[in-house]
């Protein structure tokens, strides 16, 4: 396996602000839930709002209390046009965005308390999401069982779908990096402990049959009716700026699944750097195969059969161990299906 892009794991489960940025993105890259199942006839997205026209329901900031429970609607203004169906992480730090003051300049909604931000574009439905560290610090951490700072979009799909009944599920992507600055100096930083990552995940869950008796060791015979794995899809590592970043397999220990991502050269036409406006489209059915081949050769989704696997949760954002000032504009965000 080629060397592990992640430097430092996931737990639910990155170069200064350069001229390109003041003036705005060039273009660069190519151009172009809930428990129901179904087997529609047409390709469809899998994802609902997927201009974020809906707002947001705001979650708490320690993921293993509080972080499932919402505290705030962000509605911009009230001018949302249905409830929310994404939910907003924002795990650690100092600051929470539940404080947050709704500030309105023409058609844009800013959302900011100390150096966690996010800001609506309705005109043009682009998403900022955005972490000043140094705000969220009081200094570098110095264990690796120190949290870090999150903000992060997700949403459980209301449409599930079979890896065994898709021809493929198109993830998609539209943004731009607008500023990605270590602020900590050479001495203090530390590859092991600090980054800053731009990630997205998608869940691949086990859906056994209503009959799973167990097997002579007392284990379902069809696995754990909900495990799942984590498959990523890393946009950008400060660890590995200007660079492609490696497929790897890793355990995540906060959450007890499997992390396995693909290599970014597989859909990316260049790697993501500040200022350049990246886009890509890639089906991601031709990875599941082997990604639940490598989990289970580790141990992992012990007895899962291929065919009982759905796609069903996604989270995309920052994680910044790091004291890094980072941002980016999602101009799109998809996952479509295309079924057999």
């Amino acid at each position: 396996m080629k060397r592990k892009y992640n430097r430092i794991v996931l737990t639910l489960l990155s170069l200064v602000f350069t001229l390109a940025c003041f003036f705005g993105c060039t273009r660069g890259g190519s151009d172009n839930g809930g428990d129901r199942v179904v087997k529609p006839d047409t390709p469809t997205s899998i994802l609902r709002d997927r201009d974020f026209s809906q707002g947001f329901n705001l979650m708490g900031m320690h993921a293993g209390t509080d972080g499932r429970n919402v505290y705030r609607v962000f509605d911009y203004n009230k001018t949302a046009d249905a409830a929310p169906a994404w939910e907003m992480a924002q795990w650690e730090g100092k600051h929470n965005l539940v404080e947050a003051q709704e500030k309105i300049e023409g058609d844009r909604y800013t959302y900011q308390s100390g150096g966690k931000k996010f800001v609506y574009d309705s005109k043009n439905a682009v998403l900022t999401l955005a972490i000043d560290a140094t705000q969220e610090y009081d200094a570098p951490r110095k264990t690796s069982s120190e949290g870090w700072v999150h903000i992060l979009i997700e949403q459980n799909f209301q449409t599930v779908y079979s890896v065994e009944d898709v021809e493929k599920i198109n993830v998609s992507l539209d943004l731009c990096l607008t500023k990605f600055d270590k602020k900590m100096t050479d001495e203090e930083f530390d590859p092991n402990l600090h980054n800053a990552q731009l990630l997205w995940y998608i869940t691949l869950t086990n859906k056994p049959p209503q009959d799973n008796p167990a097997d002579e060791d007392g284990y379902p015979v069809n696995g754990v009716d909900g495990d799942y794995i984590w498959f990523g899809v890393p946009i950008v590592d400060y660890t590995r700026y200007g660079e492609f970043m490696d497929a790897g397999l890793s355990y995540d220990i906060g959450t007890k699944h499997w992390i396995c991502s693909v290599d970014s050269a597989e859909y990316l036409d260049r790697p993501v750097t500040v200022g350049v406006r990246n886009s890509f489209e890639y089906d991601i059915v031709p990875m599941f195969k082997k990604t639940l081949e490598e989990v289970q050769a580790k141990g992992g989704m012990r007895n899962c059969k291929y065919e009982n696997l759905y796609v069903t949760y996604m989270n995309f954002g920052w994680e910044v161990p790091g004291i890094f000032d980072v941002s980016a504009d999602i101009y799109d965000i998809g996952i479509e299906a295309v079924t057999k």
